[in-house]
């Protein structure tokens, strides 16, 4: 499954997709199939005319990133998860240096985190596992930085997000009235919650490398129209459409709570995103043969029954505050089936009388 996913997106990548129609354009002009040929050529380049002009992968990009807010970060936390993908193994295997690429903060934020909780538990998940070692070159950025390595535990094995959750939480076996946050880039982090969610961990979301400037981000139109660049524009609509397709996969194969995850509140006492009563319900939901919300259930029974045991060990202040009604009041037609009775006794009894 995991090198079908890799060899499924590069097919479908915009960019790769786009170069794939010019191929097959200029195979089609070649082959004398002249309209099909020039049709498909026109289309393509009116394609890329679009993608340069007009920010598409920004519109994309804002949704996803505007999902989850920076929280206020309590007091103290627990621990901390950065997600990896931030370091180039084999550039800074060959150059001898930690080489980080274009989601750094990811890296760096442990840095502020670490410092300002000095007895939160790190962890580092995922990213690690290619040709190179970054984990030893993050081990000397960390070092470098005055922070004590050994307070870092590196998870090594995982691959993909779903894995993170599932090895890290293996890994260090947090406990269910545990504050934790995870730390990942703006456009990876619905996907990442939902699959912590999913997993029986409820995180609450620390979004880093945001590539968008906010709600309306009139830089990018400007940019576009002042400085055309193909490239970048392609790359940001590479990103943004493998943020989208990864979210509907994942969904699909029942490997995240929900289809777009958002912030969970509950209206007093609550931790920020930790519903329980929510988590409850979507792992009854999952147990239940056969289906899941109404539509065939995707999710596995370890998974459902691994929701089910962290729900039920949450706090009772963690549940949506519910005040039953001291007395029951009747319905409408209760009321009409109630006053029909009575007339019917109401008179009853005055032909007894009368007789």
């Amino acid at each position: 499954m995991y090198l079908f996913s890799k060899l499924a997106w590069a097919l479908i990548q915009p960019s790769n997709l786009l170069l794939l129609l010019l191929i097959l354009a200029t195979a089609a002009l070649l082959l004398g199939w002249r309209r099909f040929g020039t049709w498909l050529l026109c289309g393509v380049s009116a394609t890329l005319a679009a993608i340069t002009v007009l920010p598409i992968g920004t519109w994309l990009l804002m949704p996803i990133e505007n999902r989850f807010a920076p929280p206020a970060l309590p007091e103290e936390i627990d621990g901390v998860v950065v997600l990896g993908g931030a370091v180039e193994e084999q550039i800074g295997e060959l150059r001898g240096q930690i080489a980080l690429n274009d989601a750094a903060e990811r890296v760096t934020a442990l840095v502020e985190l670490a410092r300002r909780y000095p007895n939160a538990r790190l962890v580092v998940s995922g990213g690690i596992g290619g040709p190179g070692h970054p984990a030893r070159a993050l081990e000397a950025f960390y070092r470098e930085q005055g922070l004590d390595v050994a307070r870092i535990v590196f998870e090594e094995r995982s691959r993909n997000t779903q894995e993170n959750a599932v090895l890290t939480r293996q890994l260090v076996r947090p406990g269910p009235d545990e504050r934790w946050l995870l730390v990942t880039s703006a456009y990876h982090m619905p996907r990442s919650i939902g699959v912590f969610r999913a997993a029986g961990w409820p995180v609450i979301a620390y979004p880093v490398d945001y590539r968008t400037a906010g709600p309306i981000d009139l830089r990018a139109v400007l940019g576009g129209l002042a400085e055309p660049n193909v490239a970048e524009r392609l790359m940001e609509l590479d990103l943004a459409v493998k943020s989208w397709v990864g979210l509907v996969a994942y969904w699909l194969m029942g490997r995240t709570s929900a289809l777009f995850p958002r912030t969970l509140t509950l209206r007093r006492g609550a931790r920020p995103q930790t519903d329980a009563a929510a988590l409850a319900r979507s792992a009854s939901s999952r147990a239940a043969p056969g289906f899941v919300g109404g539509r065939p259930s995707r999710s596995s029974t370890a998974m459902a029954s691994a929701n089910i045991s962290l729900a039920a060990s949450e706090p009772a202040a963690w549940s949506p505050i519910h005040t039953p009604r001291a007395k029951a009041e009747p319905c409408s037609t209760c009321r009409l089936m109630l006053g029909a009775q009575r007339s019917r006794r109401h008179a009853n009894a005055s032909r007894v009388a009368s007789s």
